[in-house]
């Protein structure tokens, strides 16, 4: 593989890391709504068995595509607990959203 389809692939895992992170904004997002739900209805933030299930789902769907289950799990699991922490701060008062410094 020369070095220009080297650097097309480059261009191409950058696409497909821009999409991971707007997908990611797309969640985050239905997470706010989620969080203002569970608010008004006063549900429980973090639900065990519901969030086991998707960690389960998620398995499944790796294998379906070629993909290591742990792998898939470890990355949603990270996702949820973001999304917990997320509506947590909302339900404090806050507006849910990351402010990143620099």
């Amino acid at each position: 593989m020369g070095d220009r389809s080297l650097k097309m692939l480059g261009v191409r895992l950058i696409r497909a890391d821009k999409l991971l992170v707007k997908v990611l904004g797309y969640r985050m997002e239905l997470v706010r709504q989620v969080g203002a739900h569970k608010a008004r209805n006063d549900q429980k933030i973090i639900r065990v068995e519901i969030e086991r299930q998707r960690l389960i789902k998620a398995r499944s769907w790796a294998r379906k595509n070629g993909l290591r289950p742990d792998f898939v799990s470890a990355v949603l699991y990270l996702i949820i607990a973001e999304s917990c922490r997320l509506q947590i701060d909302q339900l404090q008062g806050g507006k849910g959203k990351h402010r990143p410094k620099g």
